[in-house]
């Protein structure tokens, strides 16, 4: 086990603490699934975000609300199908059902990240606000979350793969002795 290789996950072993973030990861996707048509009613927050705005940026609030809508609706599309291959991965200890997940999860990040820098843009330059800074620090703190996931899954990954390889050329040995 190397620096980056952990043996827990979540307080539990490995596969069940995986198993968890799994189930997790489909709830909050069926759940924002659910809940994104009552996304429409943004409109008084964003409001509240923007009335010190240029008239120029007020102009597209209604475009932005869509398209948060619409992102929100196919990011957690797609993060109910990996949650499914996760669980499904787990359970039938196939590593090569996790590489979707930590595929996303490697990408909520770089495009947290890339939200971060320009939440923090905003805040320095075009508007200071208490929200927009809590929303950086909730943001960070999911982040932090996430790359706490992909190394336990990496992690187990890597364990399920060993394993796989060491009982499937152990047990072709194995049969090849009796053959002979």
């Amino acid at each position: 086990m190397g620096v980056f290789d952990p043996k827990r996950c979540c307080c539990f072993s490995m596969r069940t603490g995986i198993l968890f973030l799994g189930v997790v990861s489909l709830i909050y996707a069926v759940v924002n699934l659910l809940l994104t048509p009552y996304l429409f009613d943004m409109k008084q927050m964003l409001d509240n975000i923007t009335e010190n705005w240029p008239d120029k940026y007020k102009e597209h609030k209604d475009n932005i609300v869509f398209t948060a809508v619409i992102s929100n609706e196919v990011s957690n599309a797609f993060l109910l199908l990996v949650s499914c291959l996760l669980i499904h991965g787990i359970r039938k200890d196939r590593p090569s059902l996790l590489i979707p997940f930590m595929v996303w999860t490697v990408t909520f990040i770089i495009l947290a990240f890339v939200g971060i820098v320009l939440l923090l843009f905003v805040v320095i330059s075009v508007q200071p606000s208490t929200t927009v800074s809590e929303l950086i620090l909730a943001l960070a703190f999911i982040t932090c979350l996430q790359i706490c996931n992909v190394i336990a899954i990496n992690a187990y990954y890597k364990q399920v793969r060993y394993m796989n390889q060491y009982f499937h050329i152990g047990s072709s040995l194995g049969s090849n002795r009796l053959l002979k």
